[in-house]
């Protein structure tokens, strides 16, 4: 299992669909600089391209909107979850990033408003059963 962690909260889904909305380059900046972002938290943590499928395990720390409001848990994941993948490709962490590679992805939510970060745990997969493991989240 390797770990690494994105300092803050990565684009929702949302934001990158408006981003889209307005110009098909600015979705591309966002998503470019959001990858980048992922790209150097996997540098810090020494993560290692993997030979065989995985399961991508994501901890979301989010911190409250200034209005007091929370981002809806499938905004979250669906944007960070594109972004992660695509960047683990990029970085060559992956080879592909299709279902044969990336058996599957899960969430899990908690807020910090002090620490708000991502954590992505790359998990080997186990065509003979999950070889998940969940540790209790931790921060809150």
């Amino acid at each position: 299992m390797q770990e690494f962690t994105i300092p803050g909260r990565l684009m929702g889904r949302n934001e990158y669909d408006y981003a889209s909305r307005s110009h098909w380059s600015k979705a591309n900046d966002a998503k470019r600089s959001e990858q980048e972002r992922v790209i150097w938290a996997m540098k810090q943590a020494g993560v290692r391209p993997v030979d065989g499928p995985v399961e991508l395990v994501f901890d979301y720390y989010e911190k409250r909107q200034s209005n007091g409001k929370l981002r809806d848990h499938d905004n979250i994941h669906g944007g960070a979850v594109k972004v992660v993948q695509d960047a683990m490709k990029q970085a060559g962490i992956i080879p592909d990033d299709n279902p044969r590679i990336v058996r599957n992805s899960y969430a899990w939510f908690a807020y910090n408003q002090a620490n708000p970060r991502v954590e992505v745990r790359i998990v080997p997969y186990d065509p003979n059963g999950r070889t998940l493991y969940f540790p209790p989240i931790k921060g809150i």
